[in-house]
């Protein structure tokens, strides 16, 4: 109920994933994408925040295809190729669970169309792992995602100056019961500001917190954990200038569901004063509550209900907070 109108409707995604490793060290990975009934949350809800992570154009893409080279230490790991920036930069473990595309990555980044679902771009990446908890990440992408003009277009692979590159860095420090991640981004060619007064740069940085607070002690994977992640983009070119967002997620809450996940997450992304100058009767804030139960019946089947309260979608005026009801349905077969 609520949000721009009434309604429902299914998504389908389809992953068709290979991997291959021809020699100790050296690893080769390829992603075939296919999507299909996308635009829930631009039809029924009006939401900055999509309310499924799976919403995507139709089509059908190369969403990864990259090779892989890992010291014989391990300290060392570089990849090149089409590549999931958010595989491997702004990763939320806990947050996995639920299906609000703003656990997955904050939409401080995303709205700067990096190289995530469902386009990637070109690029090389380097991860350090010097020890006691310590790692370091670098990457270097092409500054525009797949063509924008032609979305469900295979592949792109177009290299040029017009469209710049895209650099990303991040720290983090794993302890035994959390880690601490920070990060920062930007791309070398500025974006019309929303004002209109010329181009400004497209920057942002953000940094997450994570924790396990209890383990039972029987069974140590099964327990309360929790995140919180803090994210910040250039509110002069970009709508969503700050973010916010965290949850708590029990793993084998039920008895005999040990595998069982239930979380409760909130997630507020608040809009710069450059958007709100240009947006009459805008709010200052979109912010999104979620709960969701994943339940594993049997091995390769998942079952997911999912509630999300949406306050304020698009922070647009006149739009009714927002109620969705999700079922997501799993099936995989082993890899």
């Amino acid at each position: 109920q609520g949000g721009l109108r009434i309604g429902g409707m299914g998504m389908d995604n389809l992953d068709l994933t290979a991997d291959w490793r021809p020699a100790p060290g050296w690893e080769a990975f390829g992603y075939v994408l296919v999507d299909a009934h996308g635009g829930f949350s631009a039809r029924y809800t009006g939401d900055a925040q999509p309310v499924s992570n799976i919403a995507a154009v139709p089509g059908t893409r190369r969403f990864e295809a990259w090779l892989r080279r890992t010291s014989g230490d391990g300290r060392h790991v570089t990849t090149f190729g089409l590549i999931n920036l958010n595989g491997l930069f702004d990763v939320q473990p806990t947050g996995s669970l639920f299906l609000n595309a703003s656990p997955g990555i904050g939409p401080d980044y995303s709205q700067s169309h990096p190289s995530i679902f469902p386009v990637s771009a070109l690029g090389v990446t380097h991860e350090w792992r010097p020890g006691g908890g310590w790692q370091a990440r670098l990457g270097l992408f092409d500054g525009e995602a797949g063509d924008p003009r032609n979305p469900a277009v295979f592949t792109s692979l177009s290299l040029s100056a017009r469209q710049g590159y895209h650099a990303v860095a991040e720290v983090e420090r794993d302890f035994d019961d959390g880690f601490v991640k920070a990060g920062v981004w930007g791309y070398n060619r500025g974006l019309a500001r929303l004002d209109g007064s010329g181009d400004g740069p497209r920057r942002g940085g953000y940094v997450q917190l994570g924790r396990t607070f209890t383990q039972e002690a029987a069974h140590p994977d099964q327990g309360l954990a929790g995140w919180v992640r803090l994210g910040t983009a250039d509110g002069a070119v970009f709508p969503v200038q700050d973010y916010a967002g965290g949850g708590l997620v029990y793993t084998g809450l039920l008895p005999g569901c040990d595998q069982d996940r239930a979380g409760l997450a909130v997630y507020s992304a608040r809009y710069g004063a450059g958007w709100r100058r240009v947006t009459p009767g805008a709010r200052a804030a979109e912010t999104t509550f979620e709960a969701s139960y994943q339940r594993l019946p049997r091995a390769g089947l998942l079952l997911q209900p999912d509630v999300q309260y949406i306050r304020h979608p698009g922070a647009a005026a006149g739009v009714r907070d927002a109620l969705v009801v999700i079922l997501r349905v799993k099936l995989s077969t082993p890899h």
